[in-house]
Order: C-alpha cells, then structure tokens, then sequence
C-alpha cells in the first residue's frame, strides 16, 4: 500500500505591526531587518528619530508596513539617578571617510515589503552622509 501523505504544513505566522493589526506575510513581501550604524558626531540622539522616520515614510510610501523601529545604546544613570543616553561602543573601530569610528547610535527598524521597495529604502540610507 502507498505510503500516507505527509501532514499539511502549518500556516505561516502572522506579525503584529505597531497599529496592532495582523500583517500577513507571503513570499512576494517578506520580512526584513535593516539595523544601522550612525556617526556620533554628526548626529544627536534627538535627531536620530527623525533619520528613522524619514526611512520609514519610503517603505510607507512604497505600500510597505514598518513593524518595529527601535533606537538602540547604553544608557548610564549618573549620581543624581538621571539617566544620560550614550553611543554604543563598537567591537571593531569604522575607517570610513578618512575617519576612525569607535562608537554608533544603533537604529533597527523591521518591516514588510516587496523587493522593490527594499531597493528604495537601501539607495536612501546610501544617500544618507551620516550612515
């Protein structure tokens, strides 16, 4: 006798955007991370928002979903029990430039969109002097 077939795949999960609605995936709008790395002495940490904001309005823009952006250092209280935001330290210093880098402002941003729309988010972050 023939062998059973094999049980029926389980569906794929679904992501949670910021909205709160259930973003579907499939194989023509996968799911993607950008982390970046920005130059400390170009950029406050005020201005970082603005930076990923300007890089979630292109995948916006292009019927893409931002699922979670984040901004990402070290946060050190000091004796007052303030706390005081800092750059992260990297592993390996950045020649870039004619620079020498040892700290970054890590920002992450996860989203959903077609290929096509990644291509647009990548030309704007290398457009972007302070990447």
């Amino acid at each position: 006798p023939p062998a059973p077939p094999p049980p029926p795949a389980p569906p794929r999960p679904r992501l949670q955007a910021h909205s709160g609605e259930a973003v579907p995936r499939s194989p023509a709008m996968p799911l993607y991370e950008a982390v970046c790395l920005v130059r400390t002495h170009d950029v406050a940490r005020r201005h970082l928002s603005e930076l990923v904001a300007k890089f979630g309005r292109t995948i916006l823009q292009g019927g893409g979903v931002l699922t979670d952006a984040g901004l990402f250092g070290v946060v050190r209280s000091d004796i007052t029990g303030e706390a005081t935001y800092v750059p992260q330290p990297l592993a390996v210093p950045i020649k870039k430039g004619g620079q020498r880098h040892l700290h970054a402002h890590l920002a992450k941003m996860s989203f959903v969109s077609s290929p096509k729309v990644l291509a647009e988010v990548q030309a704007v972050m290398r457009a972007e002097p302070k990447l």
